[in-house]
């Protein structure tokens, strides 16, 4: 699901894409479901956008 995020960005910047995504997980995943994605980043990092794991990282800050 988060790669659907991360495509519905394209033609958005860098940065505008890590901060629409970033404020959509916020917004609508809960703290249990950032943490279990968070859980299957760390097992697979390859099989995710970059631009969602920069807005993982902002999350974390």
């Amino acid at each position: 699901m988060a790669g659907q995020i991360a495509a519905n960005c394209a033609g958005l910047t860098e940065e505008q894409a890590v901060t629409r995504i970033s404020g959509h997980l916020h917004s609508f995943w809960t703290p249990v479901m950032i943490a279990e994605f968070g859980e299957f980043v760390r097992a697979y990092p390859d099989d995710v956008d970059p631009l969602v794991l920069c807005a993982l990282a902002r999350l974390d800050a």
